[in-house]
């Protein structure tokens, strides 16, 4: 499809910061957390162990508008530590954005640990 194309062509020049590569869509799991999921990427951004998560945005967004990403690479983060233990430290965010150029977002994952559990929790208490 084209517009698939386009937003390929958008963040090609970001995917030349990424390197060493560990998994591309794997599947993630946490018996602490009991949550599980499919993470994009696990490789290094500009030299560091990264989980990478690529968005797609009709419209440029600020970091205070994507959490929820940030607290599902935090998942993705703390479950591959606890299935291979490997930690991984830095959370990037790749965003293709119609009539834009590319924005990333690079955070710690400890900046939203307490959150995500906090959520999860709020999550199986509805249950």
């Amino acid at each position: 499809m084209p517009n698939h194309k386009e937003t390929f062509l958008t963040i090609r020049p970001l995917l030349d910061k990424i390197d060493n590569i560990w998994y591309q869509e794997c599947a993630l799991y946490s018996d602490t957390l009991k949550v599980a999921g499919r993470v994009d990427c696990i490789g290094e951004y500009d030299g560091v162990l990264s989980v990478i998560d690529f968005k797609t945005s009709s419209r440029v967004k600020k970091k205070e508008d994507i959490t929820s990403y940030f607290l599902q690479t935090t998942f993705y983060a703390l479950a591959l530590e606890e299935m291979i233990g490997s930690p991984v430290d830095q959370l990037v965010i790749i965003m293709s954005v119609d009539d834009h150029v590319p924005l990333v977002f690079v955070e710690k994952t400890e900046n939203y640990i307490n959150e995500l559990v906090k959520v999860i929790k709020q999550y199986g208490d509805v249950k």
